[in-house]
């Protein structure tokens, strides 16, 4: 997971205009989250902390003083490429997040290899992903505290559907699951998949213009072409992270923008957390295209897409967002990086939107000719009718062919017929005798 979530505590709660008694050290956070949420737990929790603050670490400041006020709501966004005007007005979380690693001022991350290839992006704190040092149980109960809160937040302003998987999250982790069912409908609704579909749409419109493919003449049928084999560097393109046409999930108050967002690729090389991920991240689709050839050379596309997304809950590895998100990611990341909260990976296939277009092949192709209509079949000779006659006193054989045919020399035929009743002379016929003519 490249982006993190989409959370906001309810716009209609207030500041508080002071904070807790804390630990020294301690009271921002606390007073942050209950001047966000202005929900009691929190100082009952910060109020009981004074015995915890050395073992669990001091969480993020702002120079010069208390975490300020925040004008607008607060957000976690699984967002790897918002822009500045949605960080700055919006807190969304942008910029690629790369996994971690060891800080020269911060603690190692917890079940990471460490290196250049594991590290906290430069504008996070240094112990953003990192775990407390007073180990699992007071961390345990730090996010029990607090896990109301950011739960109420989520549901507040993202969607309550989602809040079942982020107490997954918060509470261990849970194994892959697919959320097709569940989430489906608002993937396939989402901003970003509109975006991705218009895009393999105008490529395979390339694709048929540049190497027209060929079909039958106008009005006798259409082909179906398969589009991952038409276009398989558009497909790659869509799950290539950090690329111009990346399929990031990167609108926010959308589901997919909390659940989902960009491509991360350093779940199963940068394992954190109770539960690591199986899987990286991933982006792919397959469909078909049904073409069908006009007269005037152009040809009418349909286009028929699924997409599969590979995708996990989790901030770490991660982004810490803006200043005012890291009032939740921090703590949540220091959740996960202490093992008692964990991946949710997950996967979701949806049908793209429906797309249709017409192409115009620079060089029309060649109709494919209609199969030619097979002859119809010689229907068989008719049976010759079989008759017979009866010889009559006085008859002759060629008088006989006379009576039947009109012609008398054609007695030979009727002696052929009846040898076997005429015997060896054909003039010797006898009244009575019948013969087959």
């Amino acid at each position: 997971m490249e982006c993190e979530h989409a959370f906001a505590p309810s716009a209609e709660l207030k500041w508080r205009e002071t904070a807790p008694t804390a630990a020294p050290g301690f009271e921002q956070p606390f007073a942050g989250l209950q001047r966000t949420a202005g929900n009691l737990a929190i100082q009952r929790s910060a109020q009981a902390s004074a015995g915890l603050n050395n073992a669990l670490g001091s969480p993020p400041s702002v120079a010069g003083g208390p975490v300020p006020a925040p004008e607008v709501p607060l957000f976690v966004q699984k967002d790897s490429q918002a822009s500045s005007v949605q960080e700055q007005e919006m807190g969304a979380v942008g910029g690629n997040a790369s996994v971690l690693g060891t800080s020269a001022t911060g603690g190692a991350p917890a079940g990471t290899a460490g290196g250049s290839a594991c590290s906290i992006p430069g504008h996070c704190p240094p112990f953003f992903c990192t775990p407390f040092p007073g180990g699992k149980l007071l961390a345990g109960l730090s996010r029990d505290s607090l896990a109301p809160i950011l739960l109420a937040g989520i549901a507040a302003k993202v969607n309550p559907r989602v809040v079942p998987l982020w107490s997954q999250y918060l509470f261990g982790g849970a194994p892959p699951q697919d959320l097709s069912p569940s989430f489906g409908a608002d993937f396939t609704n989402s901003a970003t998949t509109a975006a991705t579909t218009d895009f393999l749409a105008d490529e395979v419109r390339k694709g048929i213009e540049s190497t027209p493919p060929s079909v039958p003449a106008p009005g006798t049928g259409s082909v179906i072409l398969d589009v991952p084999t038409l276009i398989p560097s558009a497909i790659a393109a869509i799950g290539t992270p950090g690329g111009p046409h990346e399929m990031n999930f990167n609108v926010i108050g959308e589901i997919p923008g909390n659940i989902a967002g960009g491509i991360g690729k350093d779940q199963t090389t940068c394992p954190v957390g109770a539960l690591p991920s199986p899987f990286d991240d991933d982006r792919t689709a397959n469909g078909s295209a049904q073409v069908t050839q006009n007269p005037d050379g152009s040809m009418d596309v349909v286009l028929a897409m699924n997409y599969l997304v590979h995708d996990t809950i989790d901030l770490c590895p991660g982004d810490c967002g803006a200043p005012v998100e890291q009032l939740a990611t921090v703590p949540m990341s220091r959740f996960e990086a202490s093992g008692v909260s964990g991946d949710v990976p997950f996967t979701v296939t949806f049908p793209a939107p429906p797309r249709t277009f017409t192409a115009h092949p620079a060089v029309p192709p060649t109709p494919t000719p209609p199969a030619p209509t097979p002859p119809a079949p010689t229907p068989p000779a008719p049976s010759p009718t079989v008759s017979t006659y009866t010889v009559q006193s006085g008859d002759t054989l060629s008088a006989i062919a006379a009576h039947v045919y009109g012609d008398p020399n054609l007695w030979p035929k009727i002696y052929q017929a009846n040898r076997a009743v005429i015997g060896p002379d054909p003039n010797l016929i006898f009244p009575g005798q019948v013969l087959t003519v």
